[in-house]
């Protein structure tokens, strides 16, 4: 039996999301386990009374009645009050009628796309939106959709799955004169140089200091997609995500760039946050639906307060998808 583990997805399971409160119970439970008393499932069940009502907790296992007393100080317990639980809420209304939000080209945008863009502008938090030329079905947010909310609430499945896709043109000293002797080689370093596919991982790692951030120390989440990460650093992914060399016409020197009047060389990729920003954006958006108890339509629109643990570590985790987005491209 001392064999036996407890995991976050067994506290999950009891509705508990708080990291110190499932590091203390985790602790707890090795202990119980240890003693040869209790079984894993005697453990959660226990687990689930204290947590549910710890000042009302009898017990005569003195561990357990300590732990009460813990969490009773802490305020972890399960009350209306308590927002540092991810305890389902009451379910929350949405609006009757969408906002107002601008459509470029809608007649060229299917009724889905339109119609998840009319349920992301009834939500509550919902502030402006506008819809693109291009947009289709996406994870609660169409593609191609744009949505301003209240200033302290992040929507993770409307940041996206792959969180900080973009695109990226490498423009290179090299006159469109030249593209006739270069043809070849330019080939075959995207033939030899790109991954694409779903799990797709690196044949070789080009050292650009990303990975020693300390970011990626800060969050349990983050320390345990680090190495799938690093696995994936440089690739570009499976579905429309793309590497193409093409001619760049600059017509006239601008102000940013300082790129003399010509045409070049340059190199356009479209790739994102790979498997990293993946997992992140399910983690998050379990623990936002989990909240937020959302009609069906619009459940994975659900968001996270900034100001809550939840919402922190999604903010940290998200931004560092976007350093890791851009840094595939590079």
């Amino acid at each position: 039996m001392s064999r036996q583990k407890f995991t976050s997805g067994d506290f999950h399971q009891l509705g508990i999301y708080d990291l110190e409160l499932i590091r203390r119970l985790g602790k707890a439970g090795k202990k119980l386990l240890q003693s040869g008393v209790y079984s894993k499932t005697d453990i959660l069940q226990l687990f689930k009374k204290l947590v549910e009502d710890p000042i009302g907790f009898k017990h005569p296992d003195s561990l357990l009645q300590n732990l009460a007393g813990q969490i009773v100080e802490s305020s972890f317990h399960l009350n209306q009050q308590d927002t540092n639980i991810h305890k389902p809420i009451e379910e929350t209304a949405i609006l009757s009628q969408p906002l107002y939000y601008k459509v470029f080209g809608k007649e060229q945008i299917e009724t889905d796309a339109l119609e998840q863009m009319d349920t992301a502008m009834r939500l509550p938090v919902s502030k402006a939106g506008a819809l693109m030329p291009d947009a289709h079905v996406g994870y609660g947010l169409p593609i191609g959709g744009v949505l301003a909310t209240d200033s302290n609430v992040v929507i993770p499945y409307a940041v996206g799955v792959d969180i900080a896709c973009r695109m990226c043109m490498s423009i290179f000293n090299i006159r469109e004169k030249e593209l006739g002797k270069l043809r070849f080689k330019l080939k075959e370093s995207i033939i030899d140089q790109t991954i694409f596919g779903f799990g797709g991982e690196t044949s070789s790692h080009v050292d650009t200091g990303l990975f020693d951030r300390k970011e990626w120390q800060t969050t349990k989440t983050i320390r345990e997609l680090k190495d799938l990460a690093y696995s994936q650093h440089g690739t570009s992914g499976a579905g429309n995500h793309f590497v193409e060399w093409g001619v760049l016409e600059v017509k006239k020197e601008d102000d940013i760039l300082k790129i003399p009047q010509g045409n070049y060389i340059a190199l356009l990729s479209h790739s994102g946050s790979r498997g990293f920003g993946a997992q992140i954006a399910k983690k998050y958006s379990e623990i936002a639906c989990q909240l937020r108890n959302l009609p069906n339509q619009a459940k994975h629109l659900s968001w996270l307060n900034l100001d809550s643990e939840a919402g922190e570590e999604y903010w940290l985790a998200m931004n560092l998808a976007g350093a890791y987005a851009s840094d595939n491209h590079h």
